[in-house]
């Protein structure tokens, strides 16, 4: 086994790939991934890491193109959908604020979508509409026990609660970054729609990668 220092950061970026997949795609009926990986190493002469990374990114392309494309022809706008937001894109979102935010990140299963507003808009002075609260800006993945147990708080309390019971570890990369945005002036509709714009820029640039 490899040790954590020998590993390169082409090595890293592969495991964090790989088990970025393995967390969203549970079950065996939807584990192609791992058919088209195995594939491709045996039609290949040599496969470096970097290879193998391009190649599964390529597989996570096609599915986000077809999310995309398919939401778009029922005239819904494919980063406003809430709790119907496919893992995939979410999971995706903490692999690509990973170097940013922790490159050390272990994916692990999260179940559960988190409205960081509340879907009520309740705590807020201000009007948040319903494509606002469903905004991929609003939102993170975490586990459902986690998720119960912030239900009822504002945005600002979910921080605090946070810290205090894992000491501010044990975020996921998007979660880490939506926490860091809220503490200097709180959680608003324009810090909300400004994440909302990377996280958009971010899922593009990737689409157009390769």
């Amino acid at each position: 086994w490899e040790k954590e220092e020998e590993k390169t950061d082409d090595r890293k970026k592969l495991i964090a790939l790989e088990s970025m997949l393995e967390v969203t795609y549970t079950s065996r009926r939807y584990r192609n991934w791992v058919k088209d990986a195995l594939q491709y190493i045996l039609n290949a002469q040599t496969v470096t890491d970097a290879d193998l990374t391009q190649n599964l990114e390529g597989f996570v392309q096609k599915r986000l193109a077809e999310y995309k494309l398919e939401e778009e022809k029922k005239g819904q706008d494919w980063l406003k959908r809430g709790t119907d937001t496919p893992h995939l894109v979410l999971n995706l979102l903490d692999y690509l604020f990973m170097e940013e935010e922790n490159p050390n990140y272990l994916f692990r299963h999260r179940s559960s979508i988190e409205h960081f507003m509340p879907r009520d808009g309740s705590y807020s002075a201000e009007k948040w509409e319903e494509q606002e609260l469903d905004s991929i800006g609003n939102l993170c993945l975490m586990s459902s026990s986690d998720n119960s147990a912030l239900k009822n708080r504002s945005p600002k309390e979910k921080v605090t609660w946070w810290e205090n019971k894992y000491k501010g570890s044990n975020l996921t990369p998007k979660q880490q970054k939506m926490y860091d945005l809220e503490k200097p002036k709180g959680w608003t509709k324009d810090v909300c729609a400004a994440h909302h714009h990377v996280c958009d820029e971010m899922l593009r640039e990737f689409l157009e990668k390769h």
